[in-house]
């Protein structure tokens, strides 16, 4: 991922508040794969904050409306829990309300 910087440019330009979130987590504004993937299980499996959604929504809607937020990737991910019910989860609580709020 460090060798494209075509990708870097289109999250400077899309996510551009979140890359100094990200060069602070990390120690660099771009991680591996393998530093992210680590770094996004050790928070998902703790975090409070989760939204279910009540309806079965798809992955796409999710990330669309994320994407509108201006929420990176990096700190959102949805699961289904034991139920079958669909769930975001969010490192921020400050993503967790604009999510809400645009949901």
């Amino acid at each position: 991922m460090r060798n494209e910087p075509h990708r870097s440019r289109a999250w400077q330009t899309q996510h551009a508040d979140t890359m100094d979130d990200i060069a602070v987590i990390f120690g660099q504004s771009y991680p591996t794969l393998r530093e992210v993937s680590i770094w996004k299980t050790s928070w998902y499996d703790s975090t409070t904050n989760t939204f279910k959604l009540e309806h079965n929504f798809s992955r796409v809607k999710i990330r669309n409306v994320c994407n509108q937020c201006g929420i990176h990737s990096y700190f959102w991910d949805a699961f289904t829990d034991t139920n079958g019910n669909k769930q975001v989860s969010f490192y921020y609580e400050e993503h967790l309300v604009m999510f809400k709020l645009t949901w």
